[in-house]
This record gives structure tokens, sequence and C-alpha cells, in this order.
């Protein structure tokens, strides 16, 4: 917080710290507490009072010497604007951050401020079951599995006209085949301006893939749960979650994606189905590989292209595909 590029931030329930980031030793810090009612309210609606506290996940420096903090406030997300003086901070203005800070502290969420506006990826609702990407006043659609379904948000940054989002997410395209959990990159681009009549407050440029992290083979290995994402390399870690019991610690690995293979591999998606696949949709076939890779099959072709796929496909510059690192 503030000008200093030899500053960090530690955040905890309540409090930021502002630590140097030679010795971390305390600068200043911001003291935030919900108020009493709102924790009485949160308990009465049967929250632990552990969480039942304000836990700051948004911060962002908007102009100099101005700082926007959202915090989930005791289940009643809270946005503030606060003025840096010095060693101390002032109140400027406040609003709900429904949409913008997730409601419990254990949900998985990301935010990036750009050109004056804050983009996020969190839940929209008390129960968490309400999955957004948001930037005022457009949002994804809601309760639309094929658009989210269940996301856990690991990380967000711009890139020319767009915002990228990273999250892993319950694969709908793989119901027929049990539940699975995919990993994923989506955009949305800085201009969108809604779409028209019921659909104003809608993204209109929304697209998402999946990523694909895998070791080669004639049974490809899978690491479909994106963990972290590392913004200064566009890096990210993903792990495969134990199958049986065999296996007992999850299997993880580093991979890179090539950013011009997430700009392609978005702008190529397939359009969903208009409704949901059903096991009786016949498969369609892959062109293979020159090295001879397939992917498993499946009982209905995806709903939307991997960078496996994109291989695959004749295109005028063949993007590089994800490689473990």
């Amino acid at each position: 917080m503030g000008s200093s590029k030899e500053k960090g931030v530690s955040v905890a329930a309540n409090i930021v710290y502002n630590l140097s980031i030679y010795d971390l030793s305390e600068q200043t810090r911001l003291v935030w507490y919900s108020s009493e009612d709102d924790i009485k309210m949160c308990v009465m609606k049967g929250k632990d009072e552990d969480l039942c506290q304000n836990y700051i996940r948004v911060l962002a420096l908007p102009t100099p010497g101005t700082l926007l903090g959202c915090g989930t406030n005791a289940f009643r997300p809270l946005c503030r604007v606060y003025g840096i003086n010095g060693n101390s901070y002032s109140v400027e203005s406040e609003k709900p951050g429904q949409a913008v800070c997730p409601y419990d502290p254990a949900h998985n969420s990301t935010a990036v401020y750009v050109d004056n506006e804050l983009y996020s990826g969190t839940v929209a609702d008390f129960s968490g079951l309400d999955p957004i990407i948001y930037r005022e006043p457009l949002q994804t659609e809601q309760y639309d599995s094929l658009s989210l379904n269940a996301p856990n948000f690991v990380g967000s940054f711009t890139q020319g006209d767009f915002v990228y989002f990273f999250f892993r997410e319950t694969a709908v395209e793989f119901i027929n085949c049990g539940k699975a959990v995919f990993s994923r990159v989506a955009r949305v681009c800085k201009w969108d301006k809604g779409g028209p009549h019921r659909f104003k407050n809608r993204w209109t440029t929304y697209l998402k893939s999946r990523l694909n992290c895998s070791m080669p083979g004639d049974f490809p290995f899978y690491f479909d749960e994106i963990r972290d994402y590392c913004p200064s390399i566009k890096c990210c870690t993903a792990e495969r979650c134990p199958l049986t019991r065999s296996l007992r610690r999850p299997q993880a690995i580093r991979c890179a994606e090539d950013l011009t293979s997430c700009r392609a591999v978005v702008a190529l998606r397939i359009l969903p189905p208009a409704t949901h696949p059903s096991s009786s949709t016949p498969a369609q076939s892959l062109p293979q590989a020159s090295r001879e890779r397939s992917r498993p099959k499946t009982s209905q072709r995806p709903a939307y292209p991997s960078l496996h796929d994109l291989r695959h496909r004749p295109a005028r510059e063949k993007p590089h595909a994800s490689t473990p690192a």
C-alpha cells in the first residue's frame, strides 16, 4: 500500500499489514472490523464465529493516494475506498461488495483492477451457488452450468484488449462419464458494453476453454485441477487427485501455457449445444497427431476445445501446446 515499491502486504482477519520487503517489519496497518450487528446476524444464520469476521480479499490502488479494499464482512461483503495519509487511512466511501468479494472466506476468488474497472471472479450469493465473472454492470449468465459450473478461481490478469481468468470446475461435457474436474481459461473483452434488451447486463464476449496440462503417451495422464497461477511467466500449477487407494498422494506438475495458444483456443471455441449432451450422442473422433498421441475416448464431443484439440486443427499459425516445465 502506498507508492513505495519497497513494501509488501500481508492480510489477516480484520487487519491488513504493510510490511517492508527487506526484513518484514511492520510499517503501517489498516484495521477494519465488522460491526457487532453484522457479526450477530452472521452467527444467527448458523455460521461459526471465527468465520464471522472481515476477511479482506480484494486490494487495489485505483489512484495514487487511494486504496480500494473489499472484505467478507461477516458474510455481508463490503467494499471501501480509503484515503492514504502518510501512515494513516481514512474512509472516503463504501458500498456493497456483492459479486466482487465472496461471502465465505473459504471460497476461492480472484480480482484484477484494469483501466479504472474492477474485474472479479467469485460467487454472488450467501450459499455460494451463484458463480460469477463480473465487471459492473456486466456478468456471466446466472445459474448456467455451461458458463460456470462450481468454479474455483485461482488467478486473473490482463493482456491487450482482454482480461483472462484461470479456474477449475466440474466439466459439463464429461458428465455422462462420471464427475470430472477440468482446468479452464476464460476471457472477456475490456470494451464489452453488453447486449441488447434483456442481455444488456450480460457479457457478449465471454469465452472459455479447457487447459490441457498432461504427460504424453498412449494413455495421456492429465493434470486437470489447476491450483495456482504465476502471472509473471504465465504458468500454472496443476495436480491430479488420486483415483485409487494405492495412489495415496496427489500428483502435481507445473505447466507453461503460451499466451498465443490461449488467445487462439478461446477464439476457436465450439459453441455449446442448445441442450445438455446425452449418452445417445454419437461420438466423433479427432484426427490423429503426427506423434500418434490420442486422448481418451468420450461418449460425446466436448463443448469446448482444448489446447490439445487445437493442435489438430488447420491454422495459419500453429500454436504451441502446453508442456510440463
